[in-house]
């Protein structure tokens, strides 16, 4: 198990629903693999309009393959919890 952080965007180019998955490029497959079974913190990037903050945590559940795109995978996300106020 590892630690990890997220990264999200307002307007994602991933096809990500942070509260249920988490869309990434096979570059980070080993990385994000080391998350099964642990949890991860959500940070949201300051790009598109962002706020720059620490917004929620989840668990990483699995890590699937991407269907549609050969290139990228889902890590699968339970448990989420929104912070009651982002960091």
């Amino acid at each position: 198990m590892a630690n990890a952080v997220f990264t999200a965007k307002v307007e994602p180019i991933y096809d990500d629903a942070v509260e249920e998955r988490y869309h990434f490029p096979k570059q980070y497959l080993g990385r994000v693999s080391e998350t099964i079974g642990d949890w991860i913190i959500y940070y949201e990037s300051r790009r598109d309009g962002g706020r720059q903050v620490y917004f929620a945590m989840a668990r990483v559940t699995s890590v699937n393959s991407d269907s549609a795109n050969a290139d990228h995978y889902y890590a699968n996300i339970a448990d989420y919890v929104e912070f009651a106020e982002p960091v």
